[in-house]
């Protein structure tokens, strides 16, 4: 967990295992560099036992080489593509859904997302999804039809969208809007909070022992909310 102010931005972050899981196979990057700041969230395919191994190195790959797809260029498809085709050639075997944003110093900013973690905005008015799903549902049951580590994936299959660097954005994996949605109202009163451990405390009451799935979350909020 982590509460943390950057930039004049309040960033609370945490994570849970599932109930029904063996482990945490979800996990969080956060970069915080002189020009820009990258946040990420990574949701391992659960029935992959080495997805967090999987996820691991590709956070690896992501530190040492985000400057050179970041820094000149906000090239962060190709970051997250180039991760992907190294991943295939990884010893651990595994899949990860990944969304990611980067805000820049100078007043830019684009998010990314793969799988079906998803990136929202929201202020005292309202609560948007900005990112769009990769799965399918058939029969109840949802299949993602993309994710990192899938062999047949293309760096045209990421969209990259340029968004507003001073809204508030909540990252969340799928194990964590699955209860959120049931008690939305609740959620966005949460949001509202002003002190970042009244925050985390109050989605801890929410989530812990409820969250059958892994369940996980970055909260970026400004001054103006």
């Amino acid at each position: 967990m982590m509460i943390k102010v950057i930039n004049k931005q309040l960033i609370v972050s945490n994570s849970f295992q599932g109930v029904a899981r063996n482990s945490n196979q979800d996990d969080i990057l956060i970069i915080n560099h002189t020009g820009y700041d990258l946040y990420m969230i990574f949701d391992g395919v659960s029935s992959i036992e080495t997805s967090i191994n999987y996820i691991q190195e590709c956070k690896k790959y992501i530190y040492d080489h985000h400057e050179s797809y970041l820094l000149k260029q906000p090239l962060l498809k190709e970051l997250i593509y180039d991760t992907h085709k190294y991943s295939l050639n990884f010893q651990e075997l595994g899949k990860s859904t990944c969304c990611a944003l980067v805000i820049y110093k100078t007043g830019k900013a684009y998010i990314v997302n793969i799988g079906d973690s998803r990136i929202y905005a929201f202020s005292n008015c309202y609560l948007e999804q900005l990112s769009t799903d990769d799965s399918i549902c058939i029969d109840n049951r949802s299949f993602l039809t993309k994710c990192l580590g899938m062999d047949n994936l293309s760096v045209d299959d990421i969209k990259q969208l340029e968004v507003e660097p001073d809204q508030n954005y909540i990252f969340c994996s799928d194990g964590f809007y699955s209860l959120m949605e049931i008690k939305l109202k609740r959620y966005f009163q949460i949001l509202q909070f002003k002190r970042g451990k009244n925050i985390l405390n109050a989605i801890n009451q929410l989530q812990i022992d409820n969250n059958k799935d892994d369940s996980t979350y970055i909260i970026i909020k400004n001054d103006r909310i």
